[in-house]
């Protein structure tokens, strides 16, 4: 329990450090609205999708997804590799690429029924300072 909850004390922490960023370009104004932790239907109607930030205008969607993990990311974009590596051991995750463009798709379904068709964006937003490529670039 006390690892649960010390993943979600971290996973909320990197929440509020993205907010920050996303409140200086002017986040919920007339314009730019920001939908926080959603969980929505998914296209087969018998399970549902999460998406951490979704940034809507009148034009556009744009899905940001944060991570939180601890340690060092790794991936190489190529091979669709994902992993972090934490006190000696290393650990695979989907790819944050891979996961964000599901996401987006589980969105384009759920929204093609009331809105039609809407251009979209993914990012995915690290919160740690020790993500690294293949190359070992930051």
């Amino acid at each position: 329990m006390e690892l649960e909850l010390r993943n979600i004390e971290q996973g909320y922490q990197a929440e509020c450090q993205l907010d920050f960023y996303l409140e200086r370009i002017g986040i919920n104004s007339n314009d730019v609205v920001l939908l926080q932790d959603l969980r929505l239907p998914a296209a087969d109607r018998q399970s549902f999708f999460q998406i951490d930030n979704l940034l809507l205008t009148s034009h556009f969607a744009v899905n940001i997804d944060v991570k939180s993990q601890p340690g060092t990311f790794s991936f190489q974009n190529n091979a669709r590799n994902f992993q972090y590596a934490l006190h000696g051991k290393k650990y695979g995750m989907m790819h944050p690429i891979s996961q964000v463009e599901e996401q987006c798709d589980q969105l384009r379904s759920w929204l093609w029924y009331s809105v039609g068709k809407l251009s979209d964006r993914q990012s995915c937003s690290f919160s740690g300072p020790k993500c690294r490529d293949s190359h070992g670039l930051k």
